[in-house]
């Protein structure tokens, strides 16, 4: 009877220890294997004892063989679950382990080799993936899609942001692949963005790439902003014209006004003559007592364009006058001249109004028997030229002596009044 439920229980055993070979972990870390079988379903059941080693079996029965090729057993308790298992460690690397399963009862009874299993322990990998050709494409006012490539499976993931700080990332994808595509979404328009990309492989090691940066597509606006209102104009000087007018408005933002002038009256202001970037400019320069027009268009980001303004009319003011009076003094007689018109003496002396700051050149001619002694006024002197920039009424002499001895006496008589 002993014989007979031995052969039962090493025959239930075989068919047990079975899925030992099927359920093997092929996926074991490197440096280590994870065995696996059904347990046995006899009530006196003690424990198992894994034999194993570097060089394969030589017997089916450790009863009459021993060792039977192997190097080592471990003992296993039979433990409370349906599935055994059981973890080596330390492994040596690129080495064949070959493992069998005995089953030993409480009588100290032990079952024939499970079927043999062998496994190639594995070079443990600590290379992180290579990351290529990372490329940003479909890129939209507020999206962009990352791609890039690994030469070996790994996950995929995006940080992001302004700067290389980044502060964004996209949703981890798990998923092990050697061509990886990542989404951004929620971006600002017209925006320059850095990114990194990275991946892991199966074993934990990580790449990460370099920064990369890509600009988001501005927003389409074909608004036009509003036409600039109120235009007035404030007459400064003779040669200032100031200008100012009610802001435009845009549905992005006005960047700035384009000002348009030209002279006189009925002219068409056709000639920009410059950009302001408020809603006020002044215009200096000009020329004094003279009419301008001025109108002035908004643009935008875009260079989208308003309408015109109304146009405005302004008349610089005129410039202050002076009056230049000439005087010729002493006993001779002389001519001066001016370089400006309606200055002169002759016979008699001419003077005129003239605008402020105007330069005349005056020039003293004596003539015939007379020399010109000096300049005297407007701050000239000497025989030179007299040069005046006028800035107040102003009054100059030019004094010319005679230098034409008398006839000689004649006649001369005697008359005898007394001895």
């Amino acid at each position: 009877m002993k014989m007979q439920k031995k052969l039962i229980w090493e025959f239930t055993f075989m068919v047990a220890i079975l899925l030992f070979f099927l359920t093997f972990t092929q996926s074991a870390l490197a440096g280590s294997a994870t065995l696996t079988w059904v347990k046995n379903t006899e009530p006196d059941l003690s424990s198992y004892k894994v034999y194993y080693g570097t060089s394969t079996r030589t017997g089916t029965d450790p009863k009459t063989c021993g060792l039977c090729g192997y190097t080592n057993t471990q003992s296993v308790a039979k433990g409370t679950t349906e599935t055994m298992n059981y973890t080596f460690s330390n492994l040596t690397n690129s080495q064949t382990y070959y493992f069998s399963v005995t089953a030993i009862d409480t009588s100290n009874n032990e079952s024939v080799f499970s079927t043999q299993v062998n496994k190639i322990i594995a070079v443990a990998d600590t290379t992180a993936p290579v990351i290529s050709t990372v490329t940003s494409g479909s890129i939209t006012q507020t999206s962009a899609i990352i791609t890039w490539t690994t030469n070996e499976a790994s996950d995929s993931q995006v940080d992001y942001g302004l700067t290389t700080s980044y502060g964004s990332k996209t949703t981890l994808d798990t998923s092990l692949t050697t061509s990886h595509s990542q989404n951004l979404s929620g971006l600002s328009s017209n925006t320059l963005y850095h990114y990194q990309v990275k991946s892991k492989d199966a074993t934990g090691n990580t790449a990460v790439s370099s920064d990369n940066t890509f600009i988001t597509q501005a927003v389409v606006d074909t608004t036009s902003p509003t036409t600039p209102t109120n235009l007035t104009t404030s007459i400064t000087s003779s040669s200032q014209i100031n200008l100012s007018w009610t802001a435009s408005t845009d549905n992005v933002g006005v960047k700035g006004y384009l000002i348009y002038r030209c002279t006189g009256t009925i002219c068409t202001p056709t000639t920009q003559i410059a950009t302001s970037a408020t809603n006020s400019y002044s215009n200096t320069g000009l020329t004094a007592n003279t009419t301008y027009r001025f109108r002035v268009i908004a643009y935008d980001v875009v260079n989208n364009l308003s309408a015109y303004s109304t146009t405005v009319n302004a008349t610089t003011q005129a410039l202050p006058t002076f009056t230049l009076s000439l005087v010729k003094g002493g006993t001779g007689s002389g001519t001066v001249a001016s370089n400006v018109g309606g200055i002169s003496c002759g016979t008699t002396c001419v003077s005129t109004a003239l605008n402020t700051g105007t330069s005349v050149t005056l020039t003293a001619t004596p003539t015939s028997g007379s020399t010109f002694v000096s300049w005297s006024g407007g701050g000239c002197s000497g025989t030179g030229t007299c040069v005046i920039s006028l800035t107040a009424n102003t009054s100059v002499t030019a004094t010319f002596n005679d230098t034409t001895s008398p006839t000689t006496p004649t006649n001369l008589t005697t008359s005898i009044t007394s001895s």
